[in-house]
């Protein structure tokens, strides 16, 4: 009987142990999220850019939520570190951007909307095969 009981204080003292453990690790783990720009770069990239949103945004064909899902991608370009090239450089632009946009403001958003000046410094380099 001792045994038994000895044996499951054990148990129950493990089972404790993994609750918090489990509980940390979650923790952990949201702060990663929230740290993590909803849509990465690549993202922003295809569907904002080169599907063109960023062109219905310039020219005032985009609906409600079309201009809002685009600043919010730019939100989180923004919040990207670059993947190459200065970080001061990559806060610059990406915040003229971001401004521009949620100011409504075309022209400047047209204006900063500029493919080559980023992509010359922060676009990676293509992997040779």
């Amino acid at each position: 009987m001792r045994k038994l009981i000895a044996v499951s204080a054990a148990l129950a003292m493990a089972a404790v142990v993994m609750v918090n453990f489990s509980g940390a690790a979650d923790h952990d783990d949201s702060k990663k999220d929230a740290a993590k720009p909803k849509h990465s770069i690549h993202d922003v990239m295809k569907q904002g850019m080169k599907k063109g949103l960023h062109k219905k945004v310039i020219s005032g064909a985009a609906n409600a939520a079309e201009k809002k899902l685009f600043i919010e991608m730019l939100t989180s370009l923004a919040a990207s570190k670059p993947p190459r090239g200065d970080a001061d450089s990559w806060k610059s632009k990406t915040s003229a951007l971001l401004k521009a946009a949620q100011g409504g403001n075309a022209a400047a958003l047209k204006k900063a909307v500029s493919c080559a000046a980023c992509h010359k410094v922060h676009k990676p380099k293509k992997k040779k095969k």
